[in-house]
């Protein structure tokens, strides 16, 4: 379970409740703006987009992990066709243009975590400072968060924990972290020797970086600091294994359950979006990126 994901989304399901609160009680203009409306032609593109992507998809009663449905992006290319689902439980393989693996999304492993294992190798050499896991979005949370908010929560954030890029304000919000930072497990290996995906947990192995590190979470600790991130380059010789799980979000039920909290629907959260499990580049470029609809999803007006 990764803390800073916990407060971020206490900190959005907090400021989502306040600014509907408040929207009611003062006017919107350009002296006292509470939240600004996205730019109408983006949000229309975006909106058809989505609204295309739904399309796609087969029946709720053809899909094969009934409530949910695991799709790739544009970027990621799989063996399986548009209209078919991607498997859960099951490694299967996908590229992009930087890299090239398998992929394990769990909805539920024996604890009940969500757990993400995606093992294989990248196409070119990349600083570790230069790599990104987390959420990235086509549109706009709904309401949309004022710049000068989103900039307060960054910089919160990258004082806590100097490897969270959290951009609430662009046009595609994205609540990312350095992946060898956040990563439960990192295994890397000459090809051949890699460990096998259906662990329950991938054994730590990060000899070939040089550098041996007590246990995880001092690598997690160095890596999650770009300054030290920096100095650790990916082989495109060597396979890469990188575990994640968490019991954060249910899946089967799209709610998110944060401890001492409750639990929050993600259908009112994400705005009808996709969950997304992402991994990109500083500058955008994708390495891989999945996302899981759910069948409520479908019903959300846009």
């Amino acid at each position: 379970m990764k803390m800073w994901r916990i407060i971020f989304y206490i900190h959005m399901l907090t400021f989502q409740s306040s600014i509907k609160f408040c929207a009611k009680a003062y006017r919107h203009d350009d002296n006292n703006t509470l939240y600004t409306q996205p730019d109408q032609d983006r949000s229309q593109e975006v909106t058809s987009k989505i609204d295309r992507d739904r399309q796609q998809l087969p029946r709720t009663n053809e899909w094969p992990h009934h409530p949910v449905y695991l799709q790739g992006s544009e970027e990621t290319y799989t063996e399986y066709h548009n209209a078919q689902s991607l498997p859960f439980g099951i490694p299967f393989e996908f590229e992009t243009d930087l890299f090239k693996g398998r992929v394990l999304i769990k909805l539920k492993d024996d604890k009940g975590q969500r757990h993400v294992v995606v093992q294989g190798q990248f196409k070119q050499e990349l600083p570790f400072s230069d790599i990104y896991y987390g959420d990235i979005y086509e549109k706009q949370f709904n309401p949309r968060i004022p710049p000068r908010i989103g900039a307060l929560i960054h910089s919160t954030f990258r004082r806590l924990v100097p490897g969270v890029l959290i951009d609430l304000t662009s046009e595609k919000p994205k609540v990312q972290a350095l992946i060898a930072g956040c990563s439960q497990s990192i295994s890397i290996n000459e090809p051949g020797n890699e460990p096998d995906m259906a662990l329950h947990k991938t054994p730590e192995n990060t000899t070939l970086l040089g550098k041996i590190f007590r246990s995880p979470h001092e690598r997690k600790k160095i890596f999650s600091n770009p300054k030290h991130a920096s100095k650790f380059m990916v082989n495109p010789n060597l396979m890469y294994t990188f575990q994640n799980y968490d019991n954060l979000i249910d899946i089967q039920t799209f709610h998110i359950n944060i401890p001492f909290w409750g639990k929050f629907d993600l259908t009112n959260f994400l705005d009808g979006q996709p969950l997304s499990i992402s991994s990109m580049t500083h500058d955008g470029r994708c390495i891989f990126s999945f996302r899981i609809w759910h069948e409520r999803l479908l019903n959300k007006p846009q």
